[in-house]
């Protein structure tokens, strides 16, 4: 068995089992030996080499036992800290959801302390803003009604004061007629009177005379009795021109009356301006575009485009053009603080200024302005301020 020579520390040396022969031959031949102490140190340097080795391994050991043990307390320590984290997040999420309110009193009670859920924290809250906004709508919802009330009554105050004085006006013109009437009747009853007294002289003085004869008359009759009979005949002659004088007079007058009642009863605007069903009344309602609730100053008449529209009443034009959302517009002012407004027109057949008849075609229906189709708006203004129209149509 042959064995390679090994280089160490730079000396080129043999293995021990080539060295082992070499060295009894020597010693057979009776030469000095240096390879014996060699062989001791190899051998005791790998004794030497393996404790060493044995150290390390025992020291590696050691570390590695030493790793094992501080990883596992690392391990430990990271589940400990994680478990610590874990349970903080949980208080921590914990306490959001819900909400404390501590109650210090100021006695030495004991503090007493609330948790609210935060679920039912959010629903008081959108409970409280629901109620506020609510408030708030009908708060302003209130005072439109109040200011609409307000509105609405001043209107009718003066409504019923114009009212109140066409009533005056209506029973002074009743009065005047009656007192015509029963002065007409007076005075019939004086013509009758005066008749009868006119045919009991007629029959006295002349019948009786021409019967009797022209002779005998010329010679019975004296000159008083003709003076006195002439005389009494120019009085009832006289009262009788007074009579006719009186009642053309009165005739006349209650011909004023009449007119100034018609002329009256023409500048109220009582006629339907064109004929067909209200579609929207007068009011609070749902407007058609936005479908909010807004206030309505007159009356819709459902009506086919180009019908002609009449005017409720006599009177003056004082507008006749584009009016706001109202499109092409006529408005008529009757007298006595009334007007009329006819709104959505198509074509405007007035000007302003001209002086319209009860009945008069001042207009044709349309939808101009904002309107959803043709129809007419008709207003009655008191004072100008809106009222119910249907108050005045028949």
């Amino acid at each position: 068995m042959v064995h390679k020579a090994v280089k160490e520390n730079g000396i080129q040396t043999e293995s021990v089992s080539s060295t082992v022969p070499r060295i009894q031959r020597k010693q057979e031949a009776g030469l000095p030996c240096t390879e014996n102490a060699l062989f001791t140190f190899t051998k005791s340097s790998c004794r030497a080499l393996k404790n060493s080795y044995k150290v390390v391994y025992n020291s590696i050991k050691e570390a590695k036992n030493r790793m094992i043990e501080l990883y596992r307390n690392i391990k430990l320590n990271l589940t400990l800290r994680k478990s610590r984290v874990l349970k903080r997040d949980k208080n921590i999420h914990e306490r959001k959801k819900y909400f404390t309110l501590m109650v210090v009193p100021n006695s030495s009670n004991k503090v007493k302390t609330i948790r609210i859920s935060r679920f039912f924290a959010g629903l008081a809250a959108i409970f409280i803003l629901c109620a506020m906004v609510f408030s708030i709508y009908l708060f302003s919802y209130i005072s439109a009604v109040i200011t609409e009330n307000n509105t609405l009554r001043s209107g009718m105050d003066k409504l019923y004061a114009v009212a109140h004085e066409q009533e005056l006006i209506i029973s002074e013109k009743l009065e005047e007629i009656n007192t015509l009437i029963a002065e007409e009747k007076a005075s019939s009853i004086d013509v009758n009177e005066y008749s009868e007294k006119f045919k009991e002289v007629l029959e006295n003085y002349v019948t009786g005379r021409i019967n009797s004869g022209l002779a005998s008359r010329s010679a019975s009759i004296s000159a008083s009795s003709i003076a006195s009979d002439i005389e009494e005949l120019n009085e009832i002659l006289t009262a009788i021109s007074e009579i006719n004088s009186q009642k053309e007079k009165r005739i006349i007058d209650l011909t004023e009356l009449e007119e100034k009642l018609s002329e009256y009863l023409d500048s109220l605007p009582t006629l339907w301006p064109v004929s067909g069903r209200i579609t929207s009344g007068f009011g609070y309602r749902s407007d058609p575009i936005t479908n909010r609730k807004a206030y309505h100053k007159g009356i819709d008449i459902a009506a086919s485009y180009g019908i002609s529209i009449k005017a409720a009443a006599s009177g003056k034009v004082i507008l006749a053009g584009y009016y706001n959302e109202l499109g092409q517009t006529v408005i008529i002012d009757h007298g006595n603080g009334l007007a009329s407004v006819y709104g959505h027109s198509s074509k405007l057949l007035v000007k302003k200024g001209q002086v319209v008849k009860k009945g008069d075609v001042i207009a044709k229906v349309g939808s101009s302005g904002r309107a959803t189709g043709s129809h007419l708006h008709f207003e009655i203004r008191v004072n100008d301020v809106p009222i119910d129209p249907r108050k005045y149509l028949k």
